[in-house]
């Protein structure tokens, strides 16, 4: 066997090397993608199931987010601050979701099902 003969095998190896290793970086990319889409998806649940037992957990939180809604203005002072502190609370997993999505970390189909309009 010639040096060029083992040069060109050489060549084919590593060629291979190379085709294997893409594959794998290809197939630990879509797990890492999965991955990340699990924890946004995690993290939007929990923050919109926090939001939703706070208010309906405690009835005087429920009603003034209830009159708020339906008209904001009718609140006292100071109860349009604390509307206007529960609704961030509310919507902040949305806000959160949606900045994931933007970046990224969370996938068109996770985003359009984030309410019952989107959901399949």
């Amino acid at each position: 066997m010639n040096w060029e003969a083992i040069g060109a095998i050489g060549e084919i190896i590593g060629a291979l090397a190379v085709i294997a290793t893409l594959i794998y970086l290809a197939a630990q990319i879509k797990i890492n993608t999965a991955a990340i889409n699990q924890a946004a998806r995690q993290t939007t649940l929990i923050g919109r199931g926090e939001a939703s037992k706070w208010v309906a957990w405690d009835q005087e939180i429920s009603k003034l987010l209830w009159k708020g809604a339906a008209d904001p203005e009718c609140l006292t002072t100071e109860e349009f601050q604390r509307f206007i502190i529960m609704i961030g609370s509310v919507v902040r997993p949305t806000e959160l979701a949606f900045l994931d999505f933007q970046e990224g970390r969370m996938s068109e189909k996770l985003w359009s099902a984030r309410d019952d309009k989107g959901a399949s």
